[in-house]
């Protein structure tokens, strides 16, 4: 689906794809594999404060903000020295650090958030996101986390996700994203 290639931290990576191509890519698959009618949610889920973890360039970013030009996004990411014409301006604010610590950070401060995303992190980084169960105290009730993969979800990893209580869900093709879905029922 996206292209990376790593960078100079070990299982980090870079999208190869000009912004304007991944944000057109990313808003086909959000339409394709995630919305209703053909997905398995409603538009209106993306609303108010929205965490992107591993924000990259922004392109999910603008991908979201096309769906509802109203939310507040935090993007976070490992890399912030991007060269060149960027969509970061889609952000209301951007950290730079691991996703796993960002997120202990954000709940040692309280923070809550309405929808939680994140495309194109290495499977390590999403294990330890689920791992350490802190992702889930950062979303309000009612809130939607999606883990979005560029690969199908090894065994393992899937185990841990669903005893965690997300669900599996694959795209329309063999070479779309398995996302990790889970919503906040409290």
């Amino acid at each position: 689906m996206i292209e990376f290639e790593p960078v100079g931290i070990k299982e980090t990576f870079c999208d190869t794809e000009p912004p304007e191509d991944r944000v057109y890519i990313l808003g086909y698959v959000l339409s394709k594999d995630i919305f209703l009618p053909r997905g398995f949610l409603d538009k209106a889920t993306v609303k108010g404060n929205v965490l992107d973890l591993g924000c990259g360039r922004g392109s999910l970013g603008a991908a979201l903000k096309a769906v509802n030009e109203k939310i507040n996004l935090l993007g976070v990411d490992i890399i912030t020295g991007y060269e060149g014409k960027t969509f970061r301006d889609v952000c209301s604010e951007i950290r730079r650090n691991d996703a796993a610590r960002e997120v202990t950070e954000i709940k040692k401060i309280g923070q809550k958030f309405d929808f939680v995303i994140s495309c194109g992190l290495p499977p390590k980084a999403i294990e330890d996101l689920i791992d350490k169960g802190e992702l889930k105290d950062i979303v309000r009730p009612g809130g939607i986390v999606l883990l979005m993969f560029d690969a199908p979800v090894g065994a393992p990893s899937l185990r841990k996700a669903e005893e965690a209580g997300f669900e599996l869900h694959s795209g329309t093709f063999a070479s779309d994203p398995d996302i990790l879905f889970w919503r906040n029922g409290s």
